[in-house]
């Protein structure tokens, strides 16, 4: 009962008892790991990304400031459209230290999970990732790669990724469809 309790299925009310919760398996839990591919797999969905562009650049100084890279250094520059059962959910651009990714092809992209990339192609083990988020309404770009129209409300994330040595391999801004996507934090009280 208490591992239930402890994943989100069931709450306990004193005095009244224990209730099965009402988690809707359209949310995400902000405080676990965070997959996209596995996120929609686990509800039930058929994950698919289309490689918008994929190309180095030297990095500005938001870019710079953000991977913890000189200015100027040569970054990765992704940008995928993320779909759910073929509708369109998020819109990524990632940027990602060359350095730490020499032999990254677009096909890898294309194929692989990013994450799954990262540890099984290139040795990097994600150990933790900051994510901010906050509501927008969609650009015109936005709008039309998410086939929703201009001023529609969307979340724009931003999430910066590290491996095991405390390096920024990932620097990610993504505008994602607010009505298709539900957010969960559970805060647990350290006594």
């Amino acid at each position: 009962m208490q591992e239930l309790e402890t994943e989100g299925y069931i709450y306990r009310q004193h005095g009244k008892g224990t209730f099965v919760s009402d988690l809707s398996k359209t949310t995400t839990d902000l405080a676990g790991a965070y997959s996209f591919t596995e996120q929609m797999k686990k509800l039930g969905r058929y994950p698919e990304t289309i490689v918008l562009s994929f190309k180095q650049t030297e990095a500005r100084k938001k870019i710079a400031s953000a991977l913890n890279v000189p200015l100027g250094e040569t970054v990765f520059e992704l940008k995928r459209l993320r779909l759910a059962d073929r509708e369109p959910l998020m819109v990524e651009t990632s940027f990602l230290p060359v350095k730490l990714f020499l032999s990254l092809t677009k096909e890898q992209v294309e194929n692989k999970p990013l994450y799954n990339i990262f540890s099984e192609d290139f040795s990097q083990r994600v150990r933790l990732a900051d994510e901010e988020f906050y509501a927008s309404i969609a650009s015109k770009e936005d709008s039309e790669a998410l086939q929703v129209t201009i001023g529609a409300p969307v979340l724009h994330l931003v999430r910066s990724t590290y491996n095991m040595k405390n390096e920024v391999i990932e620097y990610t801004l993504s505008v994602a469809r607010a009505d298709q996507f539900h957010y969960k934090v559970r805060h647990i009280r350290n006594e």
